[in-house]
C-alpha cells in the first residue's frame, strides 16, 4: 500500500510545526537528564512447589498429573534442576 504525497501544505501541517519541540541553541536536553545506572535482574527461578502454583493459577493440568508435568519437562530439558544451597533449596532453570 502507498500513501499520497500533497503537493500542498494543509492545516494539519502548521499543527504539526507548532507542537514540534525546538530546543534553542547551545542547549541540549541532555543537560536536564539525571543518568543513574539501572542493572535489570534476571526473572526469578521457580522451584517445584512455585512452579506448581503457578500451573494451578494457569489452569494447566490436575494435582493427579502435576508430578508427571514437571517430570516431562525435566526429560525434555525445557528446564533442569539445579541444587542450590540449603538455605534456597532446588531451583528449576528454564534457558
Amino acid at each position: 500500500m502507498y500513501e499520497e504525497s500533497k503537493d500542498v501544505k494543509d492545516e494539519d501541517d502548521e499543527e504539526l510545526k507548532h507542537k514540534l519541540h525546538r530546543s534553542k541553541p547551545g542547549t541540549s536536553d541532555a543537560e536536564d537528564c539525571n543518568a543513574e545506572q539501572h542493572f535489570t535482574e534476571p526473572p526469578p527461578r521457580f522451584n517445584e512447589a512455585s512452579l506448581v502454583k503457578e500451573l494451578e493459577e494457569r489452569g494447566i493440568g490436575r494435582p493427579s498429573t502435576y508430578a508427571a508435568i514437571l517430570s516431562t519437562i525435566q526429560e525434555r530439558q525445557y528446564a533442569q534442576k539445579i541444587a542450590a544451597s540449603h538455605a534456597h533449596g532446588d531451583r528449576v532453570c528454564c534457558d
